[in-house]
């Protein structure tokens, strides 16, 4: 598994309460239905498509699977080539 980009989601629930801050409410099972249902194409991975299945939340019809892009974990490019 990937890490957690901390700064890319913490910009997600940034723009998430500016944008809907008059319908979100105290209760998280509430709030976690505002959002995502109001947007046209949610892109997730095939993971997060398994995931949802299991929260029965696999049949919403704005969701597109798409393949995760890969990253460095450790911010140098991988070794490779012939060593001696």
């Amino acid at each position: 598994m990937a890490r957690v980009r901390t700064k890319t989601v913490k910009k997600a629930a940034r723009v998430i309460i500016e944008k809907y801050y008059t319908r979100l409410t105290n209760d998280f099972h509430t709030n976690k239905r505002v959002s995502a249902l109001d947007m046209e194409i949610i892109e997730i991975d095939p993971d997060t498509k398994e995931m949802l299945k299991s929260l029965d939340f696999g049949n919403m019809p704005s969701l597109q699977v798409t393949q995760p892009t890969p990253s460095f974990t450790s911010g140098r490019a991988p070794q490779g080539g012939i060593r001696n």
